[in-house]
């Protein structure tokens, strides 16, 4: 079914460390709790966005960056959901295969199961 995504696959539970700490892969520095909206633009210290580890923001597909004529560039759709899921999930998304257009995603959600 296209469209759809069960409970059974997603979870948007941060992983456990054997510390306890669920918190590993952020920055320390964000409001957002799990699962709410953003209603602010993400701060420039926070890496699941501006970090090399986001990989839009190090090919540069995100501000703080020009585009070839000079103008400053807004963000990238990739880029923001990216860090986005990598916000929520506290998951940084490597393996999920989400690497190209945003068109490509859903083969690629499937594919990662």
């Amino acid at each position: 079914k296209t469209g759809y995504a069960s409970s059974k696959w997603i979870s948007f539970d941060k992983p456990q460390t054997e510390n306890g700490n669920n918190n590993e892969n952020s920055s320390g520095n964000t409001n957002i709790s799990l699962g709410s909206i953003r209603t602010t633009g993400p701060e420039k210290n926070n890496i699941h966005y501006y970090s090399d580890d986001n990989i839009f923001y190090k090919v540069k597909l995100s501000p703080p960056f020009t585009n070839s004529s000079g103008k400053p560039i807004v963000g990238n759709c990739t880029w923001y959901a990216y860090g986005r899921i990598w916000e929520m999930t506290g998951r940084i998304p490597y393996d999920a295969g989400f690497t190209g257009n945003g068109y490509e995603w859903w083969n690629a959600n499937i594919r990662s199961g």
